[in-house]
């Protein structure tokens, strides 16, 4: 389960998404510290929307205001460094 202590790192997902599940557990599995937020919430949707110019496409992480779109393990090492 996702830890919300640490706000820095935010996952954009939805229960539907079988990538957003992937991801979550790859963090989880690595003690990674994050809020998940449900994009089927609209309000959750338009803020991810104005972090990514209109993006519909999830998983979304973000830390600040840089995202990263349905990171792939080498982002996640490199770019995002979990």
């Amino acid at each position: 389960m996702s830890r919300t202590a640490d706000k820095d790192l935010i996952l954009y997902g939805a229960p539907w998404c079988g990538y957003c599940v992937v991801l979550r557990k790859k963090l989880d599995d690595r003690g990674v510290e994050y809020d998940y937020r449900n994009v089927d919430d609209p309000e959750i949707r338009l803020e991810m929307n104005k972090k990514t110019a209109g993006n519909q496409t999830i998983p979304v992480l973000c830390r600040g205001e840089q995202c990263w779109v349905n990171p792939d393990e080498t982002t996640l090492k490199g770019e995002v460094n979990v």
